[in-house]
C-alpha cells in the first residue's frame, strides 16, 4: 500500500473533502470529525460516502488503514473516553431517521475483537 496522508482543505468547507489511503476519496465531516484521542496517538474520523457514514479509528501517522468500529448505515459524532480506552459515537439505521430511531453505542478501542455496545437509545 502507498503512503497514507490525513490533508485539510481550507476551500471545502463544511465537509472538508479529503485524500485518504492510495487516493481512496472520503470526506470528514465537521462536527463529527476529527476527535483526537486523549493520549494523542489516535483520531476518530467519520468517513462519509454517498450511502453511508463510519466511525473508524486512524493513527495519527496515518497507518494502518482506518478500522471502522461503526456497523449502522449512518454513524457520527464520535467522542473519547477522558483515559481514551473508549470510543462512543451516535448512529441509525434507515429507514429511521436519528430523530426516529438512533443509538449511542460505545467500544473499548484497544481490543480489535470487541463488539459496541448499546449505551442508550434504539430502533423505536
Amino acid at each position: 500500500m502507498g503512503a497514507a496522508a490525513i490533508r485539510l482543505e481550507r476551500n471545502d468547507p463544511p465537509a472538508v473533502q479529503k485524500k485518504l489511503f492510495c487516493g481512496v476519496a472520503a470526506k470528514l465531516v465537521p462536527p463529527a470529525a476529527p476527535a483526537v484521542s486523549p493520549d494523542g496517538p489516535r483520531v476518530a474520523i467519520v468517513l462519509a460516502r454517498d450511502d453511508t457514514c463510519d466511525v473508524a479509528l486512524v493513527a495519527v501517522d496515518g497507518l494502518p488503514w482506518p478500522r471502522r468500529v461503526s456497523h449502522a448505515d449512518y454513524a457520527w459524532d464520535p467522542t473519547w473516553s477522558s483515559d481514551g480506552r473508549r470510543l462512543a459515537w451516535h448512529e441509525w439505521d434507515l429507514p429511521n431517521m436519528p430523530w426516529d430511531g438512533s443509538r449511542i453505542m460505545t467500544v473499548v478501542v484497544d481490543e480489535p475483537d470487541a463488539v459496541a455496545i448499546l449505551v442508550a437509545g434504539g430502533d423505536d
